[in-house]
């Protein structure tokens, strides 16, 4: 925990709420695409005045640096940067995360942290969503969904329609209403 608060620190973190993002994903067609996560991550920032972390491991460092690069306002990068451990007390400091169906979907629920989902190819029945009440999945309903068990590296159909529907203003106000009522939650007696 130290060890990713001084990270924070160093990287020039400025404000009170951060926010996490988890833009990689082993198979191609469970990413959201990366223009949309940098719409998003500028949405965060510009009007929750948040910090925003993108974390994931070194085979996302790509992806995170062409998602900075296209955000008004430059996030903290830290893919490839944490063990396991570092990874999952950075995700504890944030206030939530978004995530596609990832690992580190995964670790925000172990650690608490509440997570906004994005599955495309994949369904929450298969036992993969992120677990307990403070998490939301973010899913389009299509006849070709679910079209994999994990994954695949390119759309069957040829047209991504699972995860190109659904929109940064969307998640953006999944975001704002998960983090409004677990702000709730957490100020109540």
């Amino acid at each position: 925990r130290r060890e990713a608060e001084e990270l924070l620190k160093q990287r020039g973190r400025s404000r009170d709420l951060l926010i996490a993002l988890a833009p990689g994903a082993k198979w191609r067609t469970k990413r959201w695409p990366e223009d949309n996560y940098s719409r998003l991550g500028d949405l965060l920032s510009q009007r929750l005045s948040a910090d925003i972390v993108i974390v994931g491991d070194d085979e996302d460092r790509a992806i995170s640096i062409r998602i900075a690069q296209a955000m008004d306002r430059k996030p903290i990068q830290t893919c490839g940067e944490t063990s396991l451990r570092q990874l999952a007390a950075l995700i504890e400091k944030c206030a939530l995360l978004v995530s596609n169906d990832s690992g580190p979907m995964h670790l925000a629920a172990a650690v608490g942290t509440p997570v906004v989902a994005i599955f495309g190819p994949t369904v929450e029945e298969f036992g993969f969503a992120p677990r307990g009440e403070r998490n939301v999945v973010l899913s389009r309903p299509l006849k070709c969904r679910p079209c994999s068990l994990h994954g695949r590296d390119s759309c069957p159909k040829g047209h991504f329609l699972c995860m190109r529907r659904i929109e940064p203003g969307e998640v953006f106000e999944a975001v704002l209403k998960l983090w409004t009522s677990v702000s709730r939650t957490d100020r109540d007696p």
